[in-house]
């Protein structure tokens, strides 16, 4: 019995050594900002206005959000038996009620009452309590970045990914993907992948390259992809992957036209992005061992969120 405890004991203990959520965004990864504050009640519409102070709102009921929450707070409140969503249902028909269900995966204990709807924790479902019920503060926002970039790095859009680059001269190989990787690694960031082609143009622009050399980027083939190279070039491109866990974006024109071909059948799981062949058609696969003139690198903007610090 111990036995099958241990990996949901491990699970809490991790989630337990997480840092405590106050007035930040400790959630990036799930696109997800909260304030939490179990000391102070409020009733629906203080509560609504004190959510807008600091430019956030009342959690919505979607799975998307509260699904992937709802565990970690469970154990991080324990003391908040329940949760309120920023949904008045004085006016909300069935059928909203019912898609508010299918969201959250949860039942309504008291589905045809009017008032402020709240995730219980203890049973595990959603009630509707009186709108003057006085709940801990809970507000929500999506994550919303300062859009500050760590030194060196540039903001680039529509993405908002912040872009360094790693070379001595554009001329000199020096670096492997490995050693690529680590350097990036050292500044706080990845080996940086681009998801379309303007992000190439303006990564050359703002960053004061020139069109000539080669980087090494963050997109790999999987190595049963080998075999493959030369015989479809075009399903094999769709199985090339980004090693910062982001989705490849098949974007047109990436690859030279005889690309990626593992010459000579030789093992090239990593991609040399070409300068020196222009704007479009520069990508080619190559062994990782190879060296190049440097390193393109990718960080996210600054997370902190200074602007929804408590003032």
């Amino acid at each position: 019995m111990i036995r099958k405890l241990l990996p949901f004991l491990t699970f809490v203990a991790v989630l337990a050594r997480l840092p405590i959520i106050n007035h930040n965004c400790n959630f990036p990864t799930l696109n997800t900002c909260l304030r939490v504050d179990p000391r102070n009640k409020m009733n629906f519409f203080k509560m609504k206005k004190e959510c807008e102070k600091f430019d956030l709102t009342m959690m919505p009921a979607e799975k998307e959000f509260f699904g992937k929450l709802k565990t970690i707070l469970l154990y991080r409140y324990d003391s908040m038996t329940q949760f309120p969503f920023g949904i008045h249902v004085s006016d909300v028909p069935y059928a909203i009620r019912d898609r508010i269900e299918k969201e959250t995966g949860l039942k309504i204990k008291n589905p045809y009452t009017i008032g402020w709807l709240v995730y219980n924790y203890l049973e595990n479902n959603l009630a509707i309590v009186p709108l003057e019920t006085e709940l801990p503060i809970a507000c929500w926002t999506t994550f919303k970045p300062r859009l500050k970039c760590p030194a060196d790095f540039k903001l680039i859009y529509p993405r908002l990914t912040c872009y360094g680059v790693i070379t001595k001269d554009q001329v000199t190989p020096k670096w492997t993907n490995d050693q690529c990787e680590n350097e990036c690694r050292r500044q706080n960031s990845n080996l940086g992948a681009f998801h379309s082609q303007q992000e190439q143009i303006d990564f050359v622009e703002k960053l004061g390259l020139e069109w000539k050399g080669s980087l090494w980027i963050g997109t790999r083939f999987p190595h049963n992809a080998n075999q493959n190279k030369g015989k479809d070039k075009i399903a094999v491109r769709k199985t090339a992957y980004n090693m910062d866990g982001s989705v490849w974006t098949k974007f047109e024109n990436a690859f030279e036209d005889d690309e990626p071909n593992a010459y000579g059948g030789i093992s090239e799981n990593c991609i040399e992005w070409r300068l020196y062949r222009g704007k479009t058609k520069s990508y080619n696969d190559l062994r990782c061992d190879k060296k190049l003139e440097g390193c393109v690198c990718e960080s996210a903007p600054d997370q902190s969120n200074g602007q929804y610090k408590l003032k």
